[in-house]
Formats: C-alpha cells, structure tokens, sequence
C-alpha cells in the first residue's frame, strides 16, 4: 500500500501509521511524504502523480477518497477486466445510509438519476467516460495516451482519462459513497457542483437530465405547493 502523506502532517499521522504497521504486520506499507505542490492544479493528480512513481504493478485502480468496495472486489475486477477486452473499466455507486437530513439531497440524485442510468448505459455496450469511484487500466496504456500535465488541469480527470482510455466497460460491481454534506447549504452547492460538470461534459446529457428526471427542482415544488396533485 502506498500512502501520499503532506510533510506537514508527518507527526500528527505518525500513531496512525504505527497503529497499521502493528495490526497489519506482513503488509507491504510505503509512506510518501510531499511537501510542496508540483504545479498540477487537481490536488488528486498531483498525488497520483507522485505516487505513480513508485507504484509497481501493471494495473493501476483508481479511485476517490469516500468510496467503499465490498470484499473481495479486487480480485472480481480483475477477473472481469481480463475478459472484457476494453482499455478502462469503470464501476457506478450508490449511496446505502444517509448520515443526516441534507446527505438525502445526494442520496437522491445518486441513486435515482444517477445509478439507473449507469445501469442502462453498461446495457447498451462501450462508453468513453470514466466514474471517480473506480477506474481500472493498464499502467502502460495509461503512460502511452495521457499526459500528466493534461489530465491535471481537469476538474473531471475521470470523465478525461475515459476519454483517453476508450473503449470504457461498465463493470458489474457497486460500490457505495457516503455523502459528505453537513448542512442543506453544502448539499445543494454540491449538487450544482455535480450539475456544472455534467453540462460542461456532455451538454445534451445535462439538458435530458433537467427533462427526464429533475429531482432538485421537483423537491423545491413539493415544498412550495405541498398539495399540488402532479408535484
């Protein structure tokens, strides 16, 4: 296991790396401290980056920091990457407990826009975009068709490193995010956060989202017209 650590951090992350050394005593743990930023602009790249140096296996998985995958989803990822003949295999999520009143926000987008649409674009075949909750490739095609420079100055380096790495499987697994909004204000900023990328990337993808399955601007209906038959 590799981890990317700020220099700063060393000592307050230090019992907890001693605590995983003591618990996991045949694991294989490299500590990478990183004092100053290299110029990439994505924080995740700029750690992927530093971190890809010392990686050693031919396949790279990638994937964001409030993802959990079930047991044993390692081996059936790579099982189903060897057979699936594409470049990139990607994995949609959904959110399973709602920590608070404004995780729900997320919780609704995730699971009723975004995961059956997930499902139904895995249906029709290859798709050349990638989901951050986890991206499987091979270190040498990812080093043969992307720049770090490139992908580093994207927001959505997942839906760019798709774009690179096509043709992108959709695989079978689920894996499952926990929302991090504490407030109404957060959830909502998110929200239009995710809505932007979305129409940045695929612009008639966002306009069919509005008309097809508008959940934020039917809650705020249901709350202004409580009564109305068709809210």
């Amino acid at each position: 296991m590799l981890i990317g650590i700020h220099e700063q951090d060393r000592e307050v992350i230090a019992p907890l790396l001693e605590r995983l050394q003591a618990g996991y005593p045949c694991a294989k743990l490299k500590v990478i401290f990183r004092a100053d930023p290299d110029g990439v602009a994505n924080p995740k790249i700029a750690w992927q980056r530093v971190l890809a140096e010392q990686a050693e296996g031919e396949l790279w998985l990638w994937s964001d920091a409030d993802i959990a995958a079930p047991s044993g989803f390692l081996q059936s990822a790579r099982d189903e990457f060897a057979m699936c003949g594409a470049k990139m295999m990607t994995f949609p999520y959904v959110v399973r407990k709602i920590p608070s009143a404004s995780a729900l926000l997320e919780a609704l987008f995730v699971n009723v826009e975004f995961y059956p649409g997930v499902l139904l674009l895995r249906r029709l075949g290859p798709v050349d975009f990638g989901l951050g909750a986890a991206m499987l490739f091979r270190r040498d095609d990812f080093l043969q068709r992307v720049e770090w420079g490139e992908i580093g100055a994207w927001l959505a380096d997942d839906f760019l490193l798709g774009q690179k790495l096509r043709p992108v499987r959709i695989g079978e697994a689920t894996l499952e995010t926990v929302p991090g909004a504490l407030t109404w204000r957060q959830a909502v900023l998110h929200d239009l956060r995710w809505t932007k990328t979305i129409r940045w990337n695929r612009p008639v993808g966002s306009f069919a989202r509005i008309l097809i399955l508008p959940v934020l601007g039917w809650m705020v209906l249901v709350m202004l017209e409580p009564a109305d038959f068709w809210a």
